[in-house]
């Protein structure tokens, strides 16, 4: 990973788009083992999910409804962010993170019933949270030219981040499932 000095990472070989992905998945694994593991592999995790959750602090949860949604990717973003967030505790960041969870979770699944809706999912209503949609009215969702059950299925990408503010002692925001129960319907 480039902040931890690996040279093919440091020429952009890492990458933005999987990159909270694979935090989500490695991080979880670090956070059941923390206590077991060594002080300078835990700042190694710690640096990691700093700057890759840091890679989104700009961004707009992304929007596409035809050839290719962003759902996918915006559930396994907000599942590395919310991790970032529960984990990284002390963080002057760490509010941030959450803020933009809880945005790529709402916009993962959402329909343009839900971009135009006053409805507030957690404090805010999502007409704020978002600003196009990844889903079709029946919450199915188009990749590579057809209607893609794989890319559905996906919404399990930031339905399990629950854990992550569980572990946390926080409560799971209403984002954590947005839209899950019709996805699954």
């Amino acid at each position: 990973h480039p902040v931890n000095g690996d040279p093919e990472a440091a020429a952009g070989r890492w990458g933005k788009w999987w990159a909270l992905r694979m935090d989500h998945l490695f991080g979880m694994g670090a956070w059941l083992l923390w206590e077991q593991l060594p002080p300078v592999t835990q700042e190694l995790v710690a640096r990691i999910l700093e700057h890759d959750a840091d890679l989104y602090n700009q961004d707009q949860a992304p929007a596409l409804l035809y050839d290719d949604t962003q759902g996918e990717s915006n559930a396994w973003t907000a599942g590395g962010l919310a991790l970032a967030h529960c984990m990284l505790k002390q963080h002057p960041r760490r509010g941030l993170w959450g803020e933009k969870a809880k945005e790529f979770m709402i916009s993962a699944y959402a329909t343009e019933a839900d971009v135009t809706s006053e409805r507030v999912v957690d404090g805010k209503p999502l007409n704020r949270w978002l600003q196009a949609p990844n889903a079709f009215p029946d919450y199915t969702v188009e990749n590579h030219g057809f209607i893609h059950p794989i890319y559905m299925a996906a919404i399990s990408e930031m339905v399990r981040s629950a854990i992550c503010y569980r572990l946390a002692g926080e409560p799971v925001p209403q984002a954590a499932t947005f839209n899950a129960d019709h996805v699954f319907d």
